[in-house]
């Protein structure tokens, strides 16, 4: 169950989607992508295991001299678990990369484990062609802290909800995350044209609050307004009938969040003052 402080919307957006951070339930599913990757018993040097990962480890990515290798593998996985959870956030997935890199056969089952354990919790980075890569970057996550500062409450609330849908680690619930980062821009631009109307259709009236949207922009935020509201799309479907992907719902997330904000500063431009808006 979520906290309080996580349903009420406190919790830092960079704790949410984890870039530069790892919380304890995030390392410890990372750690256990690690530990498939070792023999699940003690080994000898002699032992082929060994060699072609313990052995690795201790000279590759710990760059110990190879006569202070011990005799057994228990000891250099103590040395790595201990590393692993007492280390940095970086610290921790130079391990994880490493591991996987040189877990010979098993490196494409371990790559496809780590990169589902980093999609459920939300972490910034992913396994592409053998290397982590940040896919979620500090400009996305400013975008959403922006749009959460604004002055309607209600696109507030509608994007605090789809942060909390997401921060729900055990059972995120992409779908209707989507639903409710794109209410808080149906939000915004009913606000801006002052009457009840459906999101396509406040975005065809915008023009007449002098708010002006270049013709390509205004055509793919139709587009995208059609994908999440018709019959099949996710506003409209039940919950257990739509299957979006986390990453699906962190885009819709950020991609709203920065309409918001470029919503919000036309409106500015316009004169139209937004905090007079209820």
């Amino acid at each position: 169950m979520a906290r309080f402080s996580e349903r009420m919307g406190h919790r830092p957006v960079r704790e949410v989607i984890q870039r530069q951070a790892v919380d304890d339930a995030t390392r410890n599913r990372l750690w256990d992508v690690v530990w498939s990757c070792l023999p699940r018993e003690t080994v000898s040097v002699n032992d082929k295991a060994y060699d072609r990962l313990y052995y690795a480890i201790w000279i590759g990515f710990f760059e110990l001299p190879a006569d202070a290798m011990p005799n057994y593998s228990d000891k250099i996985h103590a040395r790595l678990r201990n590393r692993f959870f007492a280390g940095d956030w970086h610290e921790m997935y130079d391990i994880l990369e490493y591991t996987i890199q040189h877990s010979g056969r098993n490196r494409h089952r371990a790559t496809k484990f780590a990169n589902e354990v980093l999609e459920d919790y939300l972490c910034a980075y992913r396994f592409v062609s053998g290397e982590l890569v940040e896919v979620t970057d500090q400009q996305a996550i400013d975008a959403i802290e922006d749009a959460l500062a604004h002055p309607l409450s209600g696109v507030r609330t509608h994007l605090r909800r789809s942060i909390n849908l997401l921060a729900d680690r055990a059972n995120p619930d992409a779908a209707n995350s989507v639903k409710e980062a794109v209410s808080a821009v149906e939000a915004l631009c009913i606000a801006l044209v002052g009457q009840k109307a459906t999101l396509g259709d406040a975005l065809k009236k915008l023009e007449a609050a002098d708010i002006l949207l270049h013709p390509a922009v205004k055509k793919a935020w139709l587009a995208l307004y059609g994908w999440t509201s018709d019959a099949h799309g996710i506003r409209h479907a039940m919950q257990d009938e739509s299957e979006v992907p986390i990453e699906d719902a962190v885009y819709m997330l950020v991609s709203c969040s920065a309409f918001v904000t470029l919503l919000t500063e036309k409106a500015r431009k316009a004169g139209i003052e937004l905090t007079a808006i209820p």
